[in-house]
């Protein structure tokens, strides 16, 4: 409720005025990018009330009373979010005063967290605002940032989620409508990603995002997927999938990204010459293989691990036989004495994932 006072007040309109007003004033920017993170951030509906014993109502009748009470708040919520992250990019100013604060202030952790904070939520799922962060050169000040804080996890982390986000709208921009987005940007995004999961690789939370932001570069831009290869983008995830063996979506997301550099050239070469120069555990096969066998009941491991191996099978299909029956994939799957759809959860995964093991099967001979 009080998201929507505030907006429907013109709070908005009056914190982006005083972000513009003070520029050079650190505390108005740190409170000012809070404020409009705050505002652009969905947050989880309030705890249910449950109905108290001796009222007269089953179990089942206060669950389901329950699930309509949070059903009815997230869509409530989910309009306000909408409509303040409409309010703050009309006209591009909440985008402009947050690109401004972290160029002017990139070497403040506090600014830049928090306006990169508030630039992811605005670029989820909306191809205009990520249109206007490039527009605004959102991308070299955030990379510029970057490397002012390149020893701070933290701040890598909500850094590489807003190129994430940005990155998987922007091929969808309005048609019409210039791209602004230069082989230079995309290249120092790539490497200012790629440094970060180098130097740390151990914050699993920054190497999800950056494994996502990778493949979101990979696939919507035409410069990335070429630079990947030279930049050793297939040598970094593989040593994240390795440094992160536990973390599920680590591995999904870094199986995602193989799987679509696969479709270009150079990095397919990379790939499988990798797969024959590297020792043991560094080998992309190995760590195809490690992910599924570590994690069968994900269904994005699975799907895209299974894909990426299919893709790399060409040569030495006796090798990859070999890693595959020995992963224990199949033998995890009938030890859990469940179906394919309580394994995976739902009937289309179960389907979608038995085709491909059956075209990989089929494929290995």
């Amino acid at each position: 409720v009080n998201k929507r006072e505030i907006c429907e007040k013109g709070g908005i309109a009056a914190i982006i005025c005083a972000m513009q007003t003070h520029t050079l004033c650190r505390g108005v920017q740190e409170q000012g990018c809070l404020a409009l993170w705050s505002l652009a951030s969905r947050t989880p509906p309030p705890p249910s009330v449950r109905v108290k014993e001796g009222e007269g109502v089953g179990e089942e009748e206060n669950r389901r009373a329950e699930e309509a009470r949070r059903k009815e708040t997230e869509k409530e919520k989910e309009e306000i979010h909408a409509r303040n992250k409409l309010s703050m990019a009309k006209n591009g100013r909440g985008i402009e005063v947050l690109v401004e604060a972290v160029r002017v202030h990139s070497e403040t952790v506090v600014v830049v967290e928090r306006a990169c904070r508030a630039l992811t939520q605005l670029s989820h799922s909306s191809p205009e605002n990520a249109y206007k962060i490039c527009s605004e050169d959102g991308l070299p000040a955030i990379c510029k940032a970057m490397q002012h804080h390149s020893g701070n996890s933290h701040v890598l982390e909500q850094a590489i989620a807003a190129l994430k986000n940005v990155f998987s709208s922007v091929n969808q921009v309005p048609k019409g409508a210039k791209r602004e987005l230069t082989s230079a940007h995309v290249g120092n995004c790539v490497t200012n990603t790629l440094n970060a999961m180098r130097r740390h690789p151990s914050n699993v939370a920054m190497q999800r995002q950056a494994c996502s932001a990778l493949g979101n570069m990979a696939l919507n831009s035409k410069w990335a997927n070429g630079l990947m290869e030279s930049k050793g983008a297939v040598q970094t995830v593989v040593a994240s999938m390795l440094a992160c063996m536990e973390d599920d979506q680590v591995q999904g997301r870094a199986c995602q990204t193989l799987f679509v550099l696969t479709a270009d050239k150079a990095n397919l070469g990379c790939m499988r010459g990798l797969n024959t120069k590297e020792q043991g555990a560094t080998r992309p096969c190995h760590a195809m293989i490690r992910a599924l066998g570590r994690h069968p009941r994900n269904v994005q491991v699975v799907k895209m691990a299974i894909n990426t191996v299919i893709a790399l099978s060409d040569t030495e299909k006796s090798i990859w036989k070999d890693l595959v029956n020995r992963c224990g994939f199949r033998s995890t799957l009938e030890e859990a004495n469940k179906s394919p759809v309580e394994v995976w959860g739902s009937k289309e995964a179960a389907v979608d994932i038995e085709k491909l093991w059956g075209k990989l099967m089929q494929k290995l001979g």
